[in-house]
């Protein structure tokens, strides 16, 4: 910039007659040696001195003095032969650093030895604190300065942050463009799917979210009616048939054979077995998608999922209320809810029915069957209120809901006025009432009412193992914590402690053998085993230095391991239904059998 100074006289009028004065700029103060001045002189043109090749330099952020004199000022008339003046100068700029505390040197200035043609790989600096430029990662596309932005896969919360975080589902984070200089510095989402929001996650108006961090197209309505409905019946048709089993059952001496006592057992074990390998397909170890489609498979038989149907689709996203809450709100009153429906039935099928079963024995087997069925669901979702992470502005989110700040005002009212009393009660307060219910009638568990109401959590175990649902139910629980609250540790760590707490079950199972029959046990043993080599293969998948050859074997192995199970469940299973025809139905079980020799 030009600096121009006048020379005038005692009417303050220019003398545009001067031709021939010399004026001269000179540092007043600091007297600091890294400041300079160049070309400090400048000759009068019509009275005007234009200093207009003149530099300036001193340490960045700092305020030099300066006065400039001329010889051709009369010092009795004006007094003095200087005029002071300030120039402030800038501190270093964000992408700069501060060299030998005297310069301001620009990141990324010098292009890297082996650098790309679009040179995306400078050396940066986002930080004004920095002291020296900072090498590109790998995960992000660098212009210099302050100019970075996040490659595809990846993304940041913010231009002043250089965390990169590997967002939950890769495809729906397209990155900044190379040739766009940092244009969308938080990169872009793939917002023609449906994706946005932070580590674009967050599915737009019109999709919804699965299991694996993908969003899709909600169904019509009427179509996703149809979906409740088809799961609404299900769930009701195995409720029927387990509390059926059970109150048959009952009926039952102690040391008959008992039938049905077995195939309720069955089903517990496989539904203690699909709820174990969903929480720990939960555990973020980079599953192959396929494998990830079998678990999701497996969820919607083991929990109330909301896979089979469309929760955020029926639910419209508010300012005042999120989907989170929603879910929040739903899982928490589905006992209820449930609860309302049993207690209907049973008072019409105790009206219309001869059956000599009262409303309060089948309601309340109704209930312990519903709760086991959904208590895994309610668990996760309450526990998932109180798991956040940091995207890297300082600020911790949701894990299930990343646009959720934790504890801002909306998610602590959620927390502790719906999710904490919700694990008080359908996780802690009700199980630990059932636990203890049996220990205090522990001596008379083979009184047809209590073995009616309560027989499902103790049928098939031992007479001194009869509480050993409970600590089935804990290692759910603790399961459930692991795979929520850990996620501050590595994914390894994670999975080891998984894997720790299946060992040590598995363990507790061998050495007391708590079923009463062989191959219950047996069953147990096998599904425990399945769930260690799961997450056992599942460490191998974290590792991004395997060969395709060796995920290939590995997926195959744990693919294979799982439907080995669910394969010897439906053998033992089909052939004690088959004990059944056998006995009740003589004559279906010779038509079945007849069939299945021609075939």
């Amino acid at each position: 910039n030009t600096l121009l100074f006048a020379l005038v006289d005692v009417y303050g009028q220019v003398l545009k007659t001067d031709q021939s004065s010399i004026a001269q700029i000179s540092i007043k103060n600091p007297k600091n040696p890294n400041s300079e001045l160049i070309n400090d002189r400048a000759i009068a043109n019509n009275g005007i001195f234009s200093f207009d090749r003149s530099i300036y330099r001193a340490p960045p952020a700092q305020n030099s003095v300066y006065s400039i004199s001329s010889s051709s000022l009369d010092n009795s008339d004006f007094g003095k032969q200087y005029l002071m003046f300030e120039i402030a100068f800038r501190g270093c700029l964000v992408g700069e650093i501060l060299v030998g505390g005297v310069e301001c040197y620009v990141c990324g200035s010098e292009i890297p030895t082996g650098s790309s043609g679009e040179f995306t790989d400078r050396k940066y600096s986002v930080d004004g604190d920095d002291s020296e430029c900072k090498t590109c990662p790998s995960e992000a596309y660098c212009w210099g300065m302050n100019k970075i932005a996040p490659k595809a896969g990846y993304w940041r919360i913010n231009a002043e942050t250089e965390t990169f975080i590997k967002c939950p589902n890769e495809d729906a984070c397209l990155g900044a463009r190379p040739g766009n200089d940092a244009d969308f510095p938080s990169g872009r989402c793939d917002e023609e799917n449906g994706y946005g929001g932070n580590l674009c996650s967050i599915c737009k108006d019109g999709y919804t979210a699965n299991s694996r961090n993908q969003c899709s197209k909600c169904p019509s309505l009427a179509g996703n009616v149809l979906q409740f409905i088809a799961l609404f019946i299900v769930g009701v048709s195995l409720i029927v048939l387990t509390v059926k089993n059970a109150l048959a059952s009952a009926k039952k001496t102690p040391g008959a054979d008992n039938h049905s006592s077995f195939i309720n057992v069955h089903i517990r074990i496989l539904m203690n077995y699909l709820q174990l390998v969903t929480l720990a397909a939960s555990l973020e170890l980079n599953w192959p998608t396929e494998f990830l489609e079998l678990f999701s498979s497996q969820d919607q038989v083991g929990s109330v999922s909301e896979q089979l149907f469309s929760i955020d689709c029926f639910l419209n996203a508010s300012d005042s209320i999120r989907p989170v809450y929603s879910r929040l709100i739903l899982f928490n009153s589905l006992p209820l809810f449930m609860g309302l429906f049993a207690a209907a039935f049973w008072m019409t099928y105790k009206r219309y029915s001869k059956g000599d079963a009262g409303v309060t024995t089948g309601f309340t087997a109704s209930m312990v069957i519903i709760l086991f069925l959904v208590q895994p669901s309610i668990m996760k979702e309450n526990f998932l209120m109180f798991s956040c992470r940091s995207l890297g502005d300082g600020n911790s989110y949701l894990n299930a809901d990343l646009s959720v700040q934790c504890w801002s005002d909306g998610h602590l009212k959620w927390s502790l006025l719906l999710a904490l009393p919700g694990i008080i009660l359908w996780v802690t307060l009700l199980p630990l009432t059932a636990i203890l219910f049996l220990f205090r009638y522990k001596e008379n568990l083979d009184r047809p009412d209590i073995k009616a109401r309560f027989g499902f959590l103790y049928q098939g175990y031992r007479e001194n193992f009869f509480f050993w649902e409970a600590i089935i139910l804990l290692r759910k629980v603790f399961v459930a914590c692991i795979v929520v609250f850990l996620t501050v540790l590595e994914r390894p760590i994670q999975a080891l402690v998984c894997f720790a707490l299946l060992l040590l079950t598995y363990d507790l199972q061998k050495k007391y053998l708590p079923f009463a029959q062989y191959e219950l046990n047996s069953l147990e043993t096998r599904a425990l085993i399945v769930a260690l080599f799961t997450i056992y293969c599942g460490l191998y998948f974290v590792a991004n230095d395997m060969s395709t050859v060796s995920r290939i074997v590995l997926f195959s192995f744990a693919i294979l391991i799982n439907l080995y199970f669910i394969i010897y469940w439906f053998w033992g299973f089909g052939k004690k239904v088959f004990i059944i025809i056998k006995t009740k139905h003589p004559k279906l079980y010779q038509r079945l059998r007849r069939s299945i020799n021609k075939g």
